[in-house]
């Protein structure tokens, strides 16, 4: 009885695994390329707008070489690009690239290649937040999210776009998963797992935008400092190059911190700036 009710269980979300794939993959090329995915196209192309015929008249047939892959482009002249002529971290766009090579050879359209990667990451949420709802409520409640999920307008409209909106999705639903993972064993008096914490840390990197500097100096006043003789800060800028961090930041009226030229670094395409805090009281 109990490995009917399990197969049944499996079978449902298989289900619905199989029914939101056929919805976001069907018909991929159907619909006309806006805009913001032609911009995805051109720097998952491992190009950048310089690359591209400007203010002159070229014949049609050009325009399918324009949108052809540039070999040899590594993730660190992609996220360079990004940081010159757009404000987007380049995790999904190197793996765009990355992806749109190894498909390079299908007899595929373009565009079904370049939308597939967004729509399989659509599957993949379907089951993240299946996992979500099954360690919060009940296994059948993880059946219905993933249903929901795989039928719902909204997220299939997103999985057939040729743009990062699927990819957040998922990582935020797989950090909702561990972190309800991590609640339940405090609550259980377990000792904590190594790899549920490592897990969650690395997703929610990926997941991390920064604001900008107003934005931070809009937020951080609202702790409380009072309590604070020394504060130096590291401050991680996506796709911001070093001239962009600003040489101050005034945390609060009483606490400024100074950039230290000498501790700017940078992690793939991650840089980190050093700053030094003065509490002034």
């Amino acid at each position: 009885m109990i490995n009917r009710k399990l197969y049944l269980h499996y079978l449902g979300l298989i289900c619905a695994m199989a029914l939101g794939a056929i919805l976001r993959f069907c018909y991929l090329d159907l619909k006309l390329l806006w805009l913001d995915e032609i911009i995805t196209a051109i720097f998952s192309l491992g190009k950048n707008y310089l690359d591209l015929p400007l203010d002159v008249v070229f014949p049609l047939h050009q325009l399918q070489k324009i949108f052809t892959l540039k070999s040899g482009v590594s993730c660190s002249e992609i996220a360079e690009n990004l940081a010159n002529y757009s404000t987007h971290p380049p995790l999904f766009f190197c793996g765009m690239y990355h992806w749109l090579g190894w498909l390079h050879s299908l007899d595929i359209r373009w565009v079904t290649k370049l939308r597939s990667l967004p729509a399989l990451f659509g599957v993949a949420t379907i089951i993240a937040i299946y996992g979500v709802n099954s360690i919060a409520f009940s296994p059948t409640s993880g059946i219905m999210a993933a249903l929901f999920m795989a039928l719902s307008p909204f997220a299939v409209y997103l999985s057939q776009e040729a743009r990062h909106y699927t990819l957040p999705m998922l990582l935020i639903s797989l950090s909702l998963f561990l972190l309800i993972q991590i609640q339940q064993d405090i609550l259980a008096g377990k000792s904590s797992r190594f790899w549920i914490w490592l897990s969650y840390t690395i997703i929610n990197s990926f997941v991390y935008k920064s604001s900008d500097l107003s934005t931070l100096s809009n937020k951080i006043p609202q702790v409380s400092t009072s309590h604070i003789s020394q504060l130096n800060l590291w401050f991680v800028g996506s796709s911001m190059r070093k001239q962009d961090f600003a040489p101050q930041l005034a945390l609060t009226h009483q606490i400024i911190c100074n950039l230290d030229p000498n501790h700017h670094h940078r992690i793939g395409s991650y840089p980190y700036q050093f700053y030094r805090c003065d509490n002034r009281k």
